[in-house]
């Protein structure tokens, strides 16, 4: 009986060292990091008043808002306008409806702007309004666009162009700074921002003849040359000088309008082929000098008025290409 007792004791304890003991060390769960909160922006652009080539920027007025089950918000310092020169905040409004709230404002703001200018007058152009967060990072806010009443005021008309729609694209910015902050997780922050994107249009066929209607005058100017005889060498190179003239006092007129960015646009194009045009007529009024009062005179002119009438042709169908090509 003694022996039966000790077995049941020995195995006991080999079953009771099987089963696995609870260790303080077993790894937990990580808690998941609470989601952003997310903030609805959006805006009704009511006026765009100067859209300014040359110093590169243009003036708006809109009204904003921010919706969200949020605390309260104050325009100036939690949100900003990154790429904005000069802005004037006024009739801030607080709405509140059960736990949603919305912070509305109206906003005017110079903003800078790279303009795109090489298919000008054909050109589209688009205006970007950049709202980004500036009290919290993205990790704990992120800004959607309210795009279902963001809209733009179909009246607005600003150097001829007109509104066509806008546009909203989310992003984050990221920057490399703490900006001083001192509990900031890292030397690098990020913040949640959303651009509206005003796109406008205008009509270019009417604009690119108002702006080039001293230039084919001096075209047609340059041609009348061809009318004259060899020996009027006088009233061909006034003629030519007139063109000359007028291709050079339109091109200051279209620099003081439209800023050049470097390349080569429509405007230099056409101001060009005009230019090289007068520089050969001119040319070829000087040769025709040579053969005035000699036997070959009549052949002379014969061959001038066709080389004149096909350059003529050659710069005719070279604008048609290019304005089509700029056009479409």
């Amino acid at each position: 009986m003694p022996y039966l007792m000790l077995l049941l004791l020995l195995l006991g304890a080999l079953i009771g060292a099987q089963e696995p003991v609870p260790s303080s060390s077993t790894p937990q769960e990580a808690t998941p990091a609470a989601a952003p909160e997310v903030v609805h922006v959006g805006m009704m652009v009511t006026r765009i008043d100067d859209l300014d080539m040359v110093d590169g920027s243009f003036v708006t007025t809109f009204w904003a808002w921010a919706k969200g089950r949020i605390q309260p918000l104050t325009w100036e310092a939690d949100f900003e306008l990154p790429e904005a020169r000069e802005v004037a905040f006024s009739n801030a409004m607080d709405r509140q409806k059960d736990d949603l709230r919305s912070h509305i404002i109206k906003c005017q703001a110079t903003i800078a702007k790279e303009w795109e200018l090489d298919d000008f007058p054909f050109d589209r152009q688009r205006l970007r309004i950049r709202i980004e967060s500036t009290d919290r990072t993205a990790d704990a806010l992120r800004l959607e666009p309210d795009l279902a009443n963001t809209n733009v005021h179909p009246s607005i008309r600003a150097a001829g162009y007109y509104p066509v729609g806008i546009t909203a694209i989310t992003g984050i910015s990221r920057y490399d700074s703490n900006f001083g902050e001192l509990d900031a997780a890292s030397d690098a922050l990020s913040y949640s921002y959303v651009d509206f994107v005003v796109e406008l249009a205008h009509d270019g066929h009417k604009i690119f003849f108002k702006l080039f209607i001293a230039t084919y005058a001096a075209f047609i100017v340059s041609f009348l040359t061809v009318l004259l005889a060899p020996d009027r060498l006088d009233a061909k190179l006034a003629l030519v000088l007139t063109s000359f003239f007028a291709v050079i006092g339109n091109q200051y007129i279209l620099d003081s309008m439209v800023h050049s960015q470097g390349g080569f646009n429509l405007i230099d194009k056409v101001q060009a082929a005009t230019f090289l045009y007068a520089v050969i007529t001119s040319a070829a009024c000087v040769l025709s000098a040579r053969f005035a009062g000699t036997p070959g005179e009549a052949a002379y002119i014969i061959r001038e008025r066709w080389f004149i009438i096909g350059l003529s042709l050659l710069y005719i169908a070279f604008n048609v290409v290019v304005v089509m090509q700029t056009g479409s």
